[in-house]
């Protein structure tokens, strides 16, 4: 329980605004990132780009969709109350073009209302080669939405998009994340790659982390989006690190809302010179932790010939009965992180 006793009491006055997707059952997006921030000890306002009834890979998923205008709204009536003061922003799933415009203008309007707040961005997109938003989305993001991000946390199929890198090998995963520097950005965050090793454990995956620690510094000064455009496709050294975890068995929703809000937790947390391999180490740690608990209930069910549930909600994450573990990440020999 270390960790807990030695937060800063300065997180209990962390506010972060959190724009993803919501589900009334399971976890994906607010609804995984949102109770793992609050557990430590982060405040979350959530704002909900779509309120669904079950993620999609169930047999029926009905719900509403926000519009941009009714973002707007929501947004003006925080800003009139003068309670528009956040520490960070997290963004995830959305789906319309105007939104995403919206998104933009919001994002810009927050960071002159606080110049150091910071902006995670997981431009959601799709995975496994499949796109699932419009793709009228992948240049309001390139044009709008990057440029404002001071870390982004694409899957390999969204980094590949965004750049138009295909990625086959460790080289060629470093010059998509340079490209994504090249936009401004200060921290660049592949979650996970199809660069897959193996030892006697099984199947590993992948994960990279690139910062530019020149770019966070311009950042902190309040530069101009168009000198930080400059300085991003200037030469510099960037600290990368690789993690290396195994590829667990089942098909999975919200992970990657959750990795997110752990890489913000422990971000904010370390302040301007965080240790990016021991917080990428915790936070895959948790997910390891997170993912193995899930398993285990889910082939419980599964084993059980009577079991009502569909194979879907037999996966849902087990958040809530991982507190612990996201509260003090336990130790796990099969993670490994290194430089790069």
């Amino acid at each position: 329980m270390s960790f807990i006793n030695n937060m800063k009491e300065t997180l209990e006055d962390k506010r972060v605004l959190s724009i993803q997707s919501h589900v009334v059952y399971g976890y994906v997006g607010n609804r995984s990132s949102v109770f793992p921030l609050q557990l430590l000890k982060y405040e979350v306002d959530s704002i909900n780009s779509v309120q669904l009834s079950n993620h999609t890979q169930y047999e029926k998923c009905t719900g509403q969709i926000l519009s941009s205008d009714d973002l707007k709204t929501i947004f003006d009536s925080l800003k009139a109350n003068g309670i528009n003061k956040y520490a960070a922003i997290l963004t995830g799933y959305v789906g319309d073009v105007k939104f995403l415009k919206m998104l933009g203008s919001i994002i810009k309007d927050l960071k002159a209302a606080n110049p150091s707040a910071k902006y995670y961005c997981d431009p959601v997109l799709g995975d496994n080669g499949k796109i699932y938003v419009p793709e009228e989305l992948i240049p309001v993001y390139k044009t709008v939405i990057l440029q404002l991000a001071d870390v982004l946390l694409p899957n390999q199929f969204e980094a590949e998009l965004l750049t138009g890198c295909k990625i086959s090998d460790e080289a060629s995963a470093i010059e998509c994340m340079d490209m994504l520097h090249d936009y401004g950005i200060p921290t660049v965050i592949f979650s996970s790659t199809e660069l897959h090793n193996a030892d006697e454990r099984g199947r590993l995956l992948t994960g990279y982390v690139s910062h530019r620690a020149d770019l966070a510094a311009e950042r902190r000064s309040n530069q101009s989006l168009e000198k930080l455009d400059m300085l991003g496709k200037k030469t510099a050294t960037a600290q990368r690190i690789r993690i290396t975890f195994p590829q667990l068995p089942g098909v999975f929703f919200g992970t990657g809302d959750l990795f997110s809000a752990l890489t913000l937790a422990y971000l904010e947390r370390d302040g301007p010179m965080p240790d990016l391999k021991k917080v990428f180490y915790k936070v895959q740690c948790t997910m390891q932790s997170v993912l193995r608990r899930t398993i285990k209930h889910a082939e419980s069910l599964r084993a059980d010939p009577n079991c009502p549930l569909p194979y879907s909600a037999c996966y849902e994450l087990r958040l809530i009965q991982s507190a612990m573990d996201i509260l003090s990440p336990p130790e796990c020999s099969s993670v490994t992180v290194m430089d790069v």
